[in-house]
């Protein structure tokens, strides 16, 4: 197996905490751990704005790219009713 198949990158902006993993994924080597992410959003074990942070690509020149352009998404997915927010009061 060639050296460049196990490389991913790893980022971290540390000024908005915001924390992102790239996969290089020649070959489509990582296809297999991608799926079985996408199954676990499916059945609600990780939420899509979980899944959002890991960004893959076939080519170095694709994955930087994506890297660039990335957009945080910040819905972590709370929601307050309303008499659960009384019951914890001001």
């Amino acid at each position: 197996m060639a050296p460049t198949k196990l490389l991913f990158i790893h980022v971290v902006i540390s000024s908005d905490t915001i924390l992102l993993v790239g996969l290089l994924n020649v070959d489509g080597f990582y296809d297999p751990i991608l799926s079985f992410i996408d199954l676990a959003v499916n059945e609600g074990f990780i939420t899509e704005a979980a899944r959002h942070i890991i960004i893959s690509a076939p080519t170095a020149k694709e994955l930087v790219m994506k890297l660039e352009d990335y957009v945080p998404e910040y819905d972590i997915g709370l929601v307050w009713e309303e008499q659960k927010a009384q019951q914890l009061g001001p």
